[in-house]
């Protein structure tokens, strides 16, 4: 079970775009934005989080997405900071976009 503020599992995922990783290539990295979901929901999020690449990319946060089945996560957003720890799980909805910006700006601000 995932939980606010503990390390999450490694996962070999493959992204939407066909490109293979594991949730710990992004550590200490760069901050994560997970997402697992339908093809069509993932994408069109991707689509709205790319609109806001300037803003993420300021921020140090990688958008990351699957329509892969991962028994350690369901469908969500899950917001992984650089160091491998869940911050925070979304719905994938319109409103995610604003959340994470709001969350991460959060989170950077508590942590510089």
């Amino acid at each position: 079970m995932l939980e606010k503020g503990k390390l999450v599992p490694d996962a070999e995922i493959t992204g939407i775009d066909g490109t293979r990783k594991h949730l710990w290539d992004f550590r200490q990295a760069c901050h994560l934005l997970f997402l697992v979901g339908e093809p069509d929901t993932v994408a069109l999020l991707s689509v709205k989080l790319a609109e806001r690449q300037k803003t993420l990319t300021w921020l140090g946060i990688q958008v990351f997405a699957t329509s892969q089945t991962l028994a350690d996560y369901p469908t969500a957003g899950y917001a992984i900071d650089r160091y491998g720890e869940l911050i925070e799980i979304y719905a994938l909805d319109e409103s995610l976009p604003d959340k994470i910006e709001r969350d991460f700006l959060n989170y950077e601000a508590c942590h510089c």
